[in-house]
């Protein structure tokens, strides 16, 4: 999962008290929702399907990532790679969004948390010496 998902996880329990169930319940929701690699790069026509179908076959004997294996196979760049996992994440739901769907917050409840969490995370809000 992406990290920046982790870190808001992060931050709703530890700041805001959310229960650790209910964000991993949201986090499986997301990784379900989240389209795979190899359809985004037949989609986008970085792979063929014989391409895709050879390196899942290499991910059923290695246990790897598609990604890296499509990448150690030669058959995907790195920078593609990159390319499908920032259209990965972007196309995933959004934390925020599954927790407003599971009713867990309203929508104004998840502006007003995004809006903290991204205050905190700007450059600069945390000083060294509160490391």
């Amino acid at each position: 999962m992406p990290q920046e998902t982790h870190l808001f996880g992060l931050f709703l329990i530890n700041l805001h008290d959310f229960d650790p169930a209910v964000i991993k319940q949201a986090l499986t929701i997301q990784q379900q929702g989240r389209p795979s690699i190899g359809k985004l790069a037949i989609r986008s026509r970085l792979l063929t399907l014989q391409e895709v179908m050879h390196t899942l076959a290499l991910q059923a004997d290695h246990n790897d990532f598609f990604g890296r294996l499509a990448v150690k196979s030669g058959v995907l760049s790195q920078k593609n790679k990159q390319l499908l996992l920032d259209m990965q994440r972007k196309q995933q739901p959004k934390l925020g969004e599954i927790l407003v769907e599971m009713g867990v917050i309203t929508p104004a409840q998840r502006d007003q948390l995004l809006t903290e969490y991204l205050q905190l995370m700007a450059p600069g809000t945390v000083q060294d010496e509160d490391l």
